[in-house]
């Protein structure tokens, strides 16, 4: 407290200009934050839903498990027709 009292106009005036600094660039900062929230709000309704996706999903997990499914049989094949 007795530290306060030393403290003079000029030191008191500063700690308000810096004071008054920060509030402005966190204001400054918050502006900028809501503007990008605002933008992945955007962004996130053109996301595809779950729903949309399932066919895609099924789909490619058909294809790629006949895919998978080609290459055993063709590993297998091979390793018949090469045994004794």
């Amino acid at each position: 407290m007795e530290y306060e009292r030393r403290k003079t106009d000029a030191e008191r005036n500063e700690m308000d200009r810096r004071t008054a600094d920060d509030v402005h660039t966190l204001t400054a900062d918050i502006a900028v934050l809501q503007s990008q929230m605002r933008d992945l709000r955007d962004q996130v309704g053109d996301l595809v839903t779950r729903l949309e996706f399932v066919p895609v999903k099924l789909l490619v997990y058909g294809l790629s498990g006949t895919l998978l499914s080609g290459v055993i049989a063709a590993l297998l094949a091979q390793v018949l027709r090469h045994s004794p």
